[in-house]
């Protein structure tokens, strides 16, 4: 999660008992936001 935060993406962590990570995405979302977080995660495999 801080890997992902450096790189300027919010992101939530779900208050249930199995953790889950969360990105929210919405309307204002650029193309290029979406594209710049799917890279981000890729790169954390």
């Amino acid at each position: 999660m801080e890997r992902l935060r450096a790189k300027q993406i919010q992101i939530t962590v779900a208050p249930f008992a199995l953790r889950y990570l969360r990105i929210g995405t919405s309307i204002l979302n650029t193309p290029e936001e979406i594209a710049k977080v799917l890279r981000a995660l890729a790169d954390l495999r």
